[in-house]
């Protein structure tokens, strides 16, 4: 008997990240967030909120997220996305 590659099926969630502007949610959590969504593997609604300490501005905060996903990803894909 052959074994069968299971998946699971992902509802739609949110994610809370607890130290948000830290460097394990910049190193490791949102990059990883963000490949499995280019991937297609996060083909459902979702959203990801970020708790911290600071009183970083909303759109610095997404900006600063924004260019690190883009600095630590060494494979290409679809920009638009």
């Amino acid at each position: 008997m052959q074994a069968t590659k299971k998946t699971k099926v992902i509802k739609p969630f949110n994610a809370v990240i607890f130290g948000g502007d830290g460097d394990l949610a910049m190193r490791k959590i949102y990059p990883a967030i963000c490949k499995r969504f280019l991937d297609g593997q996060l083909n459902v609604d979702f959203s990801v909120y970020a708790c911290t300490m600071t009183d970083a501005k909303h759109a610095t905060f997404k900006d600063e997220v924004r260019q690190f996903i883009l600095d630590s990803i060494s494979y290409k894909f679809d920009s638009k996305a």
